[in-house]
């Protein structure tokens, strides 16, 4: 896959992210290779849908006529182009951060209407699609959408995947610890910039000194971020000022923080423990400064020690907008003390991440913290 793919017009368009760039997308331990013997590698590439492109989807599925013709237009081209070379495409993330915003009451009734819409395009004939922009149900994928889910009809199979998803509560859990981690990053981010006028160099030794004393991890793409921020380059992704609206702040970071989730992904879906299937996800957007930084970023390898499940990301970063604002000297020694702080965290034979209960206490904390500089104007 291409770098930066888009789809549709230039007033609405679809962003593909790939963070792989053509390079190895990870490496596993030899000890983990050899504990699996002999085998095939299965790759599987899958689109992971935001919350906006999932319900658009939708939207295409049931009432596609009365749809802007610019939004139709971006949903043809990109079906057509997953539908062409068969990518699974999904709504993982959709229903993630619908159950995490969502009232437990109406959440299923809410989103399995959504959930519904990608089993129907799931289940067309593909090259009917591709000819005709009809969507026209193949009986073998229904009767394979029906056995999988053990019900009667395909809103069933809607309904059921959402069931069977939110069933993973631990899951569920160690997901959106991951986002209140981004979260409460970004917070100490916007609090260390807007602090004082101290040098970048100063600004990053805080944040890193933050992420390993008090989260007892590094988060790679947060590190990254960081320079970015700190550089005056994060624009709108880190946007909040002085003066401003409270409750708009924490929204502004919180987005933020499910943006960076998303980029995220890719990781998460290749583990040992999938062996020898190998998923290669790539986050699809609406928006286009999620797209410009999930570019920025490339996941070089994933690290895996035997004794884990959990694997340590190697991200590097594009620095040209660095170097255009700092110099070309500056940013790459920023860069190499960010990755030889990442292999020092590969090192460490012990690590302690923060539990969930003192992440909620420090969020508090910080958040307190960002409403006195949002009234200090």
């Amino acid at each position: 896959m291409p770098q930066g793919i888009t789809f549709g017009p230039d007033s609405h368009k679809i962003h593909i992210i790939n963070q792989f760039a053509g390079k190895r997308p990870f490496l596993f331990n030899l000890d983990i290779l050899r504990a699996h013997g002999q085998f095939e590698h299965q790759i599987v590439v899958t689109i992971v849908l935001d919350s906006h492109i999932a319900s658009e989807l939708h939207k295409y599925r049931v009432s596609r006529q009365r749809m802007r013709g610019d939004i139709r237009q971006a949903i043809e081209e990109f079906l057509s182009y997953v539908t062409r070379y068969n990518f699974d495409y999904n709504p993982t993330f959709y229903l993630l951060e619908s159950y995490f915003k969502s009232d437990p009451k109406v959440f299923v009734d809410k989103v399995a209407p959504v959930a519904t819409s990608i089993v129907y395009l799931h289940s067309m004939d593909e090259e009917r699609f591709l000819k005709t922009k009809e969507i026209l149900l193949k009986p073998d994928a229904i009767d394979y959408y029906l056995t999988k889910f053990n019900v009667r009809t395909i809103e069933d199979c809607g309904r059921a995947w959402v069931e069977e998803y939110i069933g993973d509560s631990k899951k569920i859990d160690n997901l959106v610890q991951l986002i209140n981690l981004s979260y409460v990053c970004l917070l100490k981010m916007t609090l260390i910039h807007k602090k004082d006028k101290r040098p970048i160099e100063k600004k990053l030794d805080e944040f890193e000194s933050f992420m390993t004393e008090e989260l007892g991890l590094r988060l790679a793409r947060e590190s990254h971020l960081a320079m970015y921020c700190f550089a005056d380059l994060a624009g709108s992704f880190i946007g909040v000022q002085a003066g401003m609206n409270f409750e708009k702040a924490k929204r502004i970071l919180c987005a933020s923080a499910w943006d960076i989730f998303l980029i995220r992904f890719p990781e998460q879906l290749l583990s040992p423990r999938y062996l020898p299937e190998m998923n290669l996800a790539f986050a699809c957007t609406a928006e286009k400064k999620l797209a410009e930084l999930g570019e920025l970023l490339t996941l070089e390898r994933l690290l895996t020690r035997s004794d884990e499940e959990i694997s340590i990301p190697t991200v590097s970063m594009n620095l040209s907008k660095l170097e255009e604002k700092l110099g070309r000297d500056t940013a790459t020694r920023l860069m190499a003390a960010s990755e030889e702080r990442t292999l020092q965290q590969i090192l460490k034979k012990e690590r302690k991440a923060i539990n969930h209960h003192k992440l909620r206490y420090l969020i508090e904390d910080l958040e307190v913290q960002l409403s006195y500089l949002c009234k200090s104007r």
